[in-house]
């Protein structure tokens, strides 16, 4: 089962707030509830890549025409790196 600490903490909010529950024990989840979130990325990796714009994903579909070229020569003939093969590709797909 993937984790969902969200809604976790919307089953553990209503066990507080309910009428029913032992304060001593509404206070416990409420104590426990502060541990329950998730940290943000401590290290984000630079933007290697320029922007995919509209230009050159016209001249992506024109030069998929040349069934000769890879998605690689593709790539480096609209001006991103050979390994952004994968974003050519992606464009061919339509989603992109």
């Amino acid at each position: 089962m993937p984790s969902d600490i969200p809604y976790a903490r919307e089953i553990l909010s209503e066990i507080v707030f309910d009428k029913d529950t032992p304060p001593i024990l509404g206070e416990r989840i409420f104590y426990a509830m502060g541990f329950m979130t998730r940290d943000s990325a401590v290290r984000k990796a630079r933007v290697q890549m320029p922007p995919l714009t509209y230009k050159m994903k016209s001249k992506i579909h024109q030069l998929a025409k040349d069934r000769n070229l890879s998605c690689a020569d593709i790539a480096v003939r609209v001006g991103l790196p050979p390994c952004a093969s994968g974003r050519v590709s992606e464009v061919l797909h339509g989603l992109r």
